[in-house]
C-alpha cells in the first residue's frame, strides 16, 4: 500500500496502477469483547476503535472489476462505487458478526474475479485483548497463495489510512 504513495511522492504525479489489488485490515475481536484470562484491562482509548473491515482498492484502467464484496461470517456488504485508475477506500462495519473474513472483487454481473480469506478470523471468544490489526492483500499474484499476514500496531494502520486520505484529498 505504501509503495503506491511513495511512488506518487517521489514522482510528484499519481502513478499508473498496473495490477488490481485490494488491501484490507481489521481487528480480530470486537471492541466490546471481554477477555476471559487477561491480567490487563483493554488498552486506553480502546472504545474509540470501530468494529469494521477497512479496504482500499487499486484498480487498473483495464480492470473488469466493478464491485467489492466483504464478508464476515453471515454478514455481507457489497460496494459498487469503485473508480478505476484510482485508490478507493471502503469501511464495512461488522456489527458483532464473527467468523472468517472474505474479500472479493466481482465483475458487473457479480462473477468473482478473485477473492481471499483473511488469515485471522474474527472471534469475540477471547482469552486476551488483541487490538492489533490483521492486514492482507488480495491480488492476482497473491490469490491462491499463502496470504501475507501482517499484524501491526493499531497506530500504524490508523496513520496509514490517515496519510492515504490526506494524499487523496490533496491530489483531487
Amino acid at each position: 500500500m505504501s509503495d503506491y504513495f511513495i511512488k506518487w511522492y517521489k514522482a510528484g504525479a499519481r502513478p499508473t496502477i498496473e495490477e488490481d489489488s485490494v488491501h484490507f485490515n481489521y481487528r480480530p475481536h470486537s471492541v466490546n469483547a471481554i477477555a476471559s484470562a487477561d491480567t490487563l484491562p483493554p488498552p486506553t482509548n480502546a472504545s474509540v476503535s470501530v468494529d469494521a473491515i477497512y479496504a482500499s482498492t487499486y484498480l487498473s484502467a483495464a480492470s473488469t472489476a466493478a464491485q467489492l464484496r466483504i464478508r464476515v461470517g453471515d454478514m455481507q456488504q457489497t460496494f459498487t462505487n469503485i473508480t478505476k485508475s484510482e485508490v478507493n477506500t471502503f469501511t464495512a462495519p461488522w456489527n458483532g458478526h464473527t467468523g472468517r473474513v472474505e474479500v472479493a472483487l466481482l465483475d458487473n454481473t457479480g462473477k468473482e474475479l478473485m477473492k481471499k480469506h483473511g488469515e485471522v478470523p474474527i472471534s469475540n471468544d477471547i482469552k486476551t485483548y488483541n487490538f492489533n490489526y490483521a492486514a492482507d492483500v488480495l491480488s492476482k499474484s497473491a490469490s491462491g497463495s499463502a496470504p501475507a499476514l501482517l499484524v501491526l500496531p493499531r497506530v500504524h494502520i490508523v496513520l496509514s489510512l490517515f496519510i492515504s486520505q490526506v494524499a487523496i484529498y490533496q491530489m483531487c
